[in-house]
């Protein structure tokens, strides 16, 4: 009531003191903050200390599964968890989803594999097994995985594969 600041949004200012008592009151606002996110999305994108913050990790490329959140200075409701959400602390965020590969299984019927386990785009190479006695290995089935193989080898594809010695 009737007092002027030189600059009311000032943190130091001045006024001209009238002729009765005066009670001058500080206002304050929240900082905002940033989140990053590295393969994944934030809702809402900026936020204030003690908001909750939505996460959501992108889809894993072919071959690949999420793994977990990571970040410093954050605290996420469920690290293992591609939808999760975490209490935004005071300061600017970075967070990243992490992807792991997955192990996909190699059966051989009749021979073997350099590889029981494999991940997307290894090489497995097949060794036949002896024929049974009257017969000849004449090539390579594929049962389950969706692969071609090629002489003796194939690409892993991602799927569990299955092949027999023919």
């Amino acid at each position: 009531d009737g007092v002027t600041f030189a600059n009311a949004t000032a943190a130091e200012t001045t006024f001209t003191m009238p002729a009765k008592a005066v009670t001058v009151v500080a206002t304050y606002k929240k900082d905002t903050y940033t989140i990053s996110v590295t393969d994944g999305t934030a809702t809402p994108a900026t936020a204030q200390m003690g908001d909750r913050v939505n996460i959501s990790a992108n889809a894993p490329a072919a071959g690949y599964a999420f793994d977990k959140w990571t970040g410093e200075g954050v605290t996420f409701a469920n690290a293992s968890s591609a939808d999760t959400n975490f209490t935004m602390p005071a300061g600017n965020v970075s967070i990243a989803a992490t992807y792991k590969k997955i192990d996909y299984t190699v059966t051989v019927n009749g021979g073997t594999a350099n590889k029981t386990t494999a991940n997307v785009g290894d090489t497995i190479t097949l060794t036949a097994g002896t024929a049974p006695t009257g017969k000849q290995f004449t090539g390579w089935t594929v049962n389950k995985g969706g692969v071609t193989v090629t002489g003796n080898t194939f690409t892993m594809s991602a799927a569990d594969v299955e092949v027999t010695a023919e």
